[in-house]
């Protein structure tokens, strides 16, 4: 969450600063892409809850979770990794 706060924060300094276009975009879609990771956190994050109240007696729901969790954790850390790549990005794109 505090990466996405920073990141918001660096879209309004390099619109408000007039940086380049390209440092611009940059940083917007490291943004966009932040948000889309946090949908897989979103799904990811229901899917924990569930496993944590299920019983071990039932391997196949347990089994079913995980999966569940795994495809949206790593839709989320893909996306993570993403928008941290366009923000180094935009940090070595010079001015």
């Amino acid at each position: 969450m505090l990466g996405a706060l920073l990141t918001a924060a660096a879209v309004t300094v390099a619109i408000s600063w007039h940086v380049s276009a390209w440092v611009t975009w940059l940083t917007a879609s490291s943004l966009a892409t932040t948000a889309v990771a946090f949908v897989g956190v979103g799904r990811a994050l229901p899917q924990m809850f569930k496993l944590w109240k299920t019983s071990d007696e039932d391997p196949a729901l347990v089994a079913r979770l995980l999966d569940r969790f795994t495809r949206a954790g790593t839709f989320s850390a893909i996306w993570h990794v993403i928008a941290f790549v366009l923000i180094v990005a935009a940090l070595a794109v010079p001015t």
